[in-house]
């Protein structure tokens, strides 16, 4: 649909292999990683709201939480991994549902049932 999207998830292997899958499909990936410069994330964040580069951005729930501006082109939010804590969550989904935030926006939560991943996500609701 030509939306943009941003990916949450926890550990910088698994950034680096979720780009590599978006890319093989032809889709304009960028990872958001801890080791950027603020000058490289300040362009890359300038990029993503731009309409017609980066489709999709891969952020880290720990790095890239809080500070960021993502709304401007972007509504849709895919929580790869659970968070490390509800507040991790919350400021992650904020990063796109913030004032001036024009659209509907859309979480999508991934996680394989009977699995650890499954138990950090119902502690997280329960809380």
């Amino acid at each position: 649909r030509k939306e943009k999207a941003i990916v949450w998830s926890l550990y910088p292997l698994e950034q680096l292999i979720i780009r590599e899958i978006f890319v093989s499909f032809g889709i304009d990936t960028r990872v958001l990683a801890s080791d950027l410069t603020q000058g490289q994330k300040s362009d890359l964040v300038k990029n993503f709201n731009s309409p017609d580069v980066c489709q999709v951005l891969i952020a880290s729930y720990t790095a890239n939480g809080a500070g960021l501006n993502l709304q401007q082109s972007c509504h849709n939010v895919h929580l790869f991994d659970p968070a490390p804590s509800a507040n991790a969550q919350e400021q992650a989904i904020g990063r796109t549902y913030r004032l001036g935030q024009p659209r509907k926006v859309t979480v999508v939560e991934y996680y394989v049932r009977r699995t650890f991943n499954e138990k950090v996500v119902n502690t997280q609701i329960l809380r």
